[in-house]
Parts: structure tokens; C-alpha cells; sequence
């Protein structure tokens, strides 16, 4: 599932979130987000294992960008 869109929560405050997944070799995650005003997360792979709570994946997407 790599670039693919996915809905996830956000493990601070719960909420749903909307964002492109994208892993890349150091086994880092990057969560990017569509809208430009906010920015690119990446979230450090620690000693111990990382969990990120997917709820589902985006399959259509009927914006303009």
C-alpha cells in the first residue's frame, strides 16, 4: 500500500485523518497531506515497533488536484 491514500487515526487526540502513506527505506513513515496548507509529517521507526491505527483506504478521489 505504499502512496496510496488511507484514513487513519490520529493517536494524540483521536481523530480521523486523511492522508497519503508513503514508507520509505529507512522504514520511516510520511504522512502527506492533500491540502497545501498543512505539512508533511514523518514519524521516526523507533527500537520498538510503531503502530499506526488505519481505519480504511481511499479508492476514489473527486477533487481537481
Amino acid at each position: 500500500g505504499n502512496n496510496n491514500i488511507f484514513v487513519y487515526k490520529n493517536s494524540f487526540d483521536n481523530k480521523p485523518l486523511i492522508r497519503q502513506i508513503k514508507w520509505d527505506w529507512s522504514e520511516n513513515l510520511e504522512l502527506i497531506p492533500f491540502n497545501k496548507n498543512y505539512q508533511s509529517e514523518t514519524i521516526e521507526k523507533q527500537p520498538s515497533e510503531f503502530v499506526v491505527n488505519i481505519i480504511g483506504k481511499i479508492v476514489w478521489n473527486g477533487s481537481n488536484v
